[in-house]
């Protein structure tokens, strides 16, 4: 079977972010007998606007930056005494002006169904970027027919993408075979990627050495936030696992049952990949398609 791609511009680069081509595919207003007054002072308090127009123009006044939760703005001018009236409060997120979590975005990028991979490696793995240090080969397996994607290394993190960096809501399946893990932690898994930005930014759902399978956020480094509540996995056995991720929502399945459902907002885009922690393993029919 041969790959296709939707429209893919080019491969990523690493680094410490990826570069990717274009996919194409298929406060209050004031009253209308109000003219526009002078601005008002750029040193409004938390609670009260700026200085209005010359008085009886009756002009609109804009307040300087409140002390907490953002800029703030006046209300209109009074025609008789041209002060600014009672500002609200700003846009700045949190009370105190910290910045919230990364907006998801739920549009739609693409009809759903469209796929966006589907790969078999029958044709090479042009299509997929290994990480620096990272070894991926060409492969065969008495379990699978044809070629596998082979990740054979229990050396440490081991990564491979595909896609664009602007995809938001995907489907992404694949059957995977986890060889060996070097030990048994929470933290050793084998599975794939959604999300991706870089090598140390997305999110992976994996087979743990544990037996479970598990969710981690890689940003700067890795923390587990979702597992099966059940060993489910073997080392040594064929899985076929799907991952679902729309808006904030990221749903797990092993063999087409859910195992997991979690909210997280830390990365709100990125492509796909393979990732192997402290394990070798196989993978072959990854399928991409919108949800």
């Amino acid at each position: 079977m041969c790959l296709r791609r939707l429209a893919l511009g080019c491969a990523m680069s690493w680094g410490c972010a990826m570069s990717w081509g274009c996919a194409t595919v298929i406060q209050e207003e004031p009253p209308s007998n109000l003219e526009p007054g002078a601005i008002g002072g750029g040193s409004g308090g938390a609670r009260s606007g700026g200085a209005g127009g010359a008085p009886g123009t009756g002009g609109r006044a804009v307040g300087g930056n409140s002390s907490v939760g953002g800029a703030s703005a006046g209300g209109f001018g009074n025609p008789s005494a041209g002060r600014g009236g009672q500002s609200t409060a700003g846009t700045g997120g949190a009370p105190t002006g910290s910045a919230g979590s990364p907006p998801v975005d739920t549009t739609p990028q693409f009809p759903s169904g469209t796929v966006l991979i589907d790969e078999t490696f029958e044709a090479g793995d042009a299509e997929w970027t290994a990480a620096p240090g990272s070894i991926w080969t060409i492969a065969t397996d008495g379990d699978f027919d044809g070629n596998v994607y082979s990740q054979t290394s229990i050396d440490g993190e081991q990564l491979t993408s595909s896609g664009e960096v602007s995809w938001t809501n995907v489907i992404v399946e694949a059957d995977i075979k986890v060889l060996d893990f070097s030990g048994q932690s929470t933290s050793y898994l084998a599975g794939l990627c959604v999300r991706f930005t870089s090598a140390e930014n997305f999110y992976l759902v994996g087979l743990r050495s544990d037996g479970r399978v598990g969710l981690r956020v890689f940003t700067d480094g890795g923390s587990n936030i979702a597992a099966s509540d059940a060993d489910l996995v073997a080392e040594g056995v064929r899985y076929n696992l799907k991952v679902i991720v729309q808006g904030a929502t990221i749903t797990a399945f092993l063999d087409g049952t859910e195992v997991f459902s979690v909210s997280d907002t830390t990365h709100p885009v990125g492509g796909v990949g393979l990732c192997t922690v402290e394990a070798a393993a196989v993978f072959d029919n990854i399928k991409v398609t919108a949800p």
